[in-house]
């Protein structure tokens, strides 16, 4: 292998060691925020039934922290390859040929998610330059924009990973 090879690899080992590091960092966030709301959940229901009165603002938190789980740990769950996947007719295809699906459907997620984290950056770009106050939360008024753009930062880390996974099954097509 040439020195400009062993380069190149290093360099990619070393982009895909960075963004699978975030990846699984992210996925601690999201993990520690299920955590949290486990307990925000328990205790607002306790309050409403044995104390007579919810806290107050629960739900605005558990609705804003689902942006936070929902978000960040896409880009972990296709990491681990756990998002759901029909496999029934897959599975009697050659390796190559799944590599290629693989392949496709990889390039078909990250223009997706590519646009949805784009539009998702538009919205929060309107709602920062606009005069007016911007979309809050009904009863604590926690602005959303900070949440658009949690979303639009777990689109564009999953759209990372899924340009790695192409990466890889392209490599695995052209092996056979």
């Amino acid at each position: 292998m040439s020195s400009l090879q062993e380069n190149k690899l290093s360099k990619t080992g070393c982009l895909e060691k960075g963004i699978l590091t975030i990846t699984r960092s992210l996925s601690w966030v999201s993990g520690c925020t299920i955590f949290a709301i486990m307990f925000l959940v328990s205790a607002d229901v306790w309050a409403r039934y044995v104390m007579k009165q919810p806290i107050k603002g629960a739900m605005d938190i558990g609705q804003m922290s689902l942006v936070v789980i929902g978000f960040l740990g896409m880009a972990y769950t296709q990491v681990e390859k756990s998002h759901v996947r029909v496999e029934v007719l897959i599975a009697r295809l050659s390796k190559r040929t799944q590599a290629v699906l693989d392949t496709i459907s990889a390039c078909l997620s990250a223009i997706i998610f590519a646009l949805i984290g784009w539009n998702q950056l538009g919205k929060v770009w309107r709602i920062v330059t606009s005069p007016e106050v911007g979309p809050q939360t009904e009863l604590l008024f926690i602005p959303h924009a900070p949440f658009i753009v949690i979303a639009a930062f777990g689109c564009f880390l999953l759209c990372l990973v899924l340009v790695l996974d192409i990466f890889h099954n392209f490599t695995k097509a052209r092996q056979g």
